[in-house]
């Protein structure tokens, strides 16, 4: 039994209506990713959590064959198709629970963002995301760092109940490695990265009041990593890892 702090109905209403977007694939995650795995021994990749898919949009481009699972009732048939249009290659797309559903094969990147820390039982989140990797094959896992001393702090006054969603002690990068090391991995990168930054959750309310400071202190923290570009447990926003697992011959 697994303890998650949110269920399907919360994320099938956040993400009810949102239109397909594609990001860049140079953004902050896949700039890290790439720093420690090699592209061309990428051929297939599943997001875990994929809709509404604006990152693996970004990894089509690479050229790999797209695979993904979600609750989102969309993510089985009009993500695949969406993805599909912009010329990529598709996989295999579930609107299934990761956590119990049968997969069939095992993937050369497995990764997920913002999704671990929604439960209490988190390192066994972990192993199952490791359980669908190849031998000398990926796995990268990141999470946004809401227990550094200033992001915790500024989520609690500003953003309260999206920070009640997310379990503070699941975000440490050191305890997924040593959980990561024991499945027979090797890790690459555990750490924080994204350097200085804030969001909130838009969809919670809150007064008019911290709703001007959030974006105040948005506007201020992406003026300051222009010129401070730097990464700390403290206040970076994501923290993350980057692992291979190593073959048995």
């Amino acid at each position: 039994m697994h303890t998650s702090l949110t269920d399907k109905k919360y994320w099938t209403n956040s993400y009810g209506n949102t239109p397909f977007v594609k990001y860049e694939l140079e953004n902050d995650h896949f700039k890290l990713l790439f720093t420690y795995a090699g592209k061309d021994k990428i051929n297939s990749v599943i997001e875990i959590g994929s809709f509404p898919g604006p990152f693996l949009a970004a990894l089509g481009e690479c050229g790999f064959e797209l695979n993904g699972i979600d609750f989102h009732p969309k993510n089985e048939i009009e993500l695949p198709d969406w993805l599909r249009s912009l010329g990529y290659t598709v996989g295999l797309f579930y609107s299934e629970d990761f956590l119990v559903f049968p997969f069939e094969k095992n993937f050369d990147l497995v990764y997920s963002l913002g999704f671990i820390e929604h439960f209490e039982d988190f390192d066994k989140i972990i192993r199952r995301h490791a359980s669908l990797v190849k031998d000398d094959k990926y796995l990268f896992i990141s999470a946004p760092n809401f227990k550094g001393a200033i992001q915790k702090w500024l989520h609690y006054f500003l953003d309260k109940e999206n920070l009640d969603k997310h379990y503070l002690p699941s975000m440490d990068p050191e305890v997924w490695a040593e959980v990561l090391r024991k499945e027979g991995f090797k890790v690459l990168f555990s750490g924080y990265y994204g350097q200085i930054g804030f969001w909130v959750d838009r969809n919670n309310k809150r007064s008019l009041l911290k709703s001007i400071l959030a974006t105040a202190i948005a506007r201020l923290f992406w003026n300051i990593r222009k010129i401070y570009k730097v990464d700390s447990k403290h206040f970076s926003v994501f923290c993350g890892i980057v692992a291979v697992k190593e073959g048995t011959n």
